[in-house]
């Protein structure tokens, strides 16, 4: 089963789109998609501490926190759909 967690990067040296390529190599990635600053959703049936070792691999010296959201206790605003594009509700 996947999970979906938020990766929170610091001013990483890689762009987004490099950073998802890197983790692709050896994380399965089911889903991914950002619509906020230094953040990227992903789902992955990886734990997030397989995804966050596959990140030190390469960007030992960029600081992250890798967080598993939980269909119970989140809220927030994002652009419309993207609840629905995680399997969460709006």
């Amino acid at each position: 089963m996947d999970n979906l967690y938020i990766i929170i990067l610091s001013n990483a040296p890689l762009n987004r789109e490099e950073i998802i390529a890197q983790l692709e190599k050896k994380i399965t990635l089911s889903f991914w998609e950002y619509c906020l600053p230094a953040t990227i959703f992903i789902k992955s049936p990886n734990t997030a501490r397989e995804i966050s070792d596959d990140l030190d691999a390469k960007n030992n010296d960029s600081r992250h926190l890798v967080l598993e959201v939980k269909d119970s206790n989140y809220w927030g605003r994002l652009p419309k759909g993207y609840w629905e594009i995680f399997g969460l509700k709006e």
